[in-house]
């Protein structure tokens, strides 16, 4: 931990202790008896697409081959996910997605009526999220080695952009994914997943996470996609539009106005009659486009 940068004087040794078990089972990098076979199975799959796949195209390929290959790449992690998570192969997956900081992440803990996903975060500490129903209230991630960990509710939500200050670390880029069973969770046959969003590699808001390739990725896998965008923007931006013109065109889709409380009823109003209008115009059918208000929910 880099003490420059956190004052680690002012937790208790208690809280020091389990962070620094946190961190260990983020980094966790040896296989389990719960692993079984599966990921013998999954290092085979990975070992054809980043070796011998890799080593035939220099022998020929077509001259997309880079997109196949970053295709191939992500559906491999998606796999992976669902391998780690069974239960999300029985659900139908609903994909919120938007530029970074829209408001999915609170426009999510205000349908579930409680706050299970952290707003507070930055492009380096922003993770995917799934959440479905469960027996039990638990939560599970995915770390860079591929491991499943749980990981305690208090936890979970101490990921944000203050976490370094606080304690000196940054766990969430030791995790992949993070998957949240609830068992209050209405929709049984849902599962919601909160995408950490996207960004050009030129924005100040670009991450790894954010990269506007690995949404794609992430949002064309899902079977509905609830798109986000901010009221106080004003309209839809142009960054918006190309990268719903770039998903899959079958996959239905709705347009949420978040913060609708920050502008008046007649302007909302207006700006959800510009929006429709710009996506008939622009051939991008939705379901509609509905405004949202967190404060107070509605």
């Amino acid at each position: 931990m880099n003490t420059d940068i956190a004052d680690l004087s002012g937790l208790s040794s208690s809280a020091i202790t389990e962070r620094y078990g946190l961190l260990c089972r983020a980094s966790r990098a040896s296989a389990d008896a719960s692993d079984g076979p599966r990921e013998e199975l999954l290092d085979k799959l990975q070992q054809l697409i980043k070796q011998d796949l890799v080593s035939l195209a220099r022998q020929g390929s077509p001259d997309d081959f880079a997109d196949i290959y970053f295709s191939l790449e992500q559906e491999l992690e998606r796999f992976r996910e669902f391998c780690a998570f069974p239960a999300l192969a029985r659900k139908v997956v609903v994909g919120f997605g938007g530029a970074f900081s829209s408001g999915k992440s609170s426009l999510i803990n205000a349908v579930l009526g409680k706050r299970l996903l952290v707003a507070e975060v930055d492009p380096t500490t922003t993770l995917p999220t799934y959440l479905l129903h469960g027996e039990q209230d638990e939560i599970h991630a995915l770390n860079l080695f591929r491991r499943r960990i749980t990981i305690s509710h208090e936890e979970f939500l101490s990921l944000t952009h203050e976490e370094v200050q606080t304690y000196g670390s940054n766990v969430s880029s030791l995790l992949q994914a993070a998957f949240r069973t609830v068992g209050d969770f209405a929709w049984h046959n849902l599962a919601l997943v909160d995408t950490p969003g996207y960004s050009k590699p030129d924005s100040d808001s670009w991450s790894i996470r954010t990269d506007e390739h690995v949404a794609r990725a992430q949002l064309n896998a899902a079977q509905a996609i609830v798109w986000v965008v901010s009221a106080e923007a004003g309209t839809i931006s142009e960054n918006d539009l190309a990268f719903l013109a770039s998903l899959r065109p079958e996959i239905p889709r709705l347009v949420v106005l978040s913060r609708a409380d920050k502008k008046q009823a007649a302007d909302i109003a207006s700006i959800v009659a510009v929006i429709t209008r710009t996506l008939a115009e622009r051939n991008l059918p939705v379901l509609g486009v509905w405004p949202v208000s967190a404060h107070p929910r509605h």
